[in-house]
């Protein structure tokens, strides 16, 4: 790391978490700071790490919620008959919010 630029940095931390913490870093010879650097470190590398894999985990999740739903408005409206004043569109394929603004049960649980 090239910045060498310190901040100080408060915080709160359980009185039971605090002696055991201060004892290990006694016995490691490091002081709080150094152990807390190196947390810190290794715990944002890690999370960079996982976090593109967790990004496109949640975008095919929800790739795959709106294909359920797109499918079961398809056989909702192949189950309703088509009368005039109904709430779905009789041959296009509705999109996934409109499906959720013009469902009267969705809008009542909003």
């Amino acid at each position: 790391m090239s910045d060498t630029t310190k901040t100080l940095v408060n915080f709160r931390i359980f009185q039971a978490y605090l002696k055991p913490f201060d004892d290990a870093c006694r016995l490691s010879g490091l002081t709080r700071t150094q152990v807390l650097n190196r947390m810190i470190r290794d715990f944002t590398a890690t999370a960079a790490a996982t976090i593109p894999n967790r990004i496109a985990e949640e975008r095919r999740f929800g790739k795959t919620l709106k294909a359920a739903v797109e499918r079961a408005i398809d056989r909702k409206r192949a189950l309703t008959p088509a009368t005039g004043g109904s709430a779905f569109k009789s041959q296009e394929r509705r999109k996934f919010s409109e499906f959720l603004a013009a469902d009267p049960i969705l809008v009542k649980r909003r």
